[in-house]
């Protein structure tokens, strides 16, 4: 993290957002998130996705266990299949992001 710069990176932001929905920031850094997050309309929007993308996961938990996949023309099955295999890490999907603090500040 950025010791005593009180401005996180958008990509410390993004690696705090797992402890952040988990409720377990220490409060220094949870008043640095607010800020980054209040300066910073990119990592709102990311925060809120993230969030979401959150509830769906957890809410989908088990229906793999009863969907029929019979239902579904196989070649798109397969291709779900097959792109959930590659999926890297959240990591390698923000490469656009910069280490750079929130605009603004």
């Amino acid at each position: 993290m950025s010791g005593l710069n009180p401005i996180l990176t958008c990509r410390e932001v993004i690696d705090l957002l797992a402890d952040d929905l988990d409720h377990s920031l220490p409060v220094s850094v949870e008043l640095k998130l607010k800020l980054h997050l209040f300066l910073c309309r990119s990592c709102r929007r990311f925060r809120r996705t993230y969030r979401k993308t959150v509830g769906i996961v957890h809410a989908l938990r088990g229906v793999e266990d009863r969907f029929d996949p019979g239902i579904l023309p196989e070649e798109l099955v397969r291709r779900i299949m097959m792109r959930r295999q590659s999926v890297g890490t959240v990591s390698d999907t923000l490469g656009g992001l910069d280490n750079e603090p929130a605009a603004g500040a």
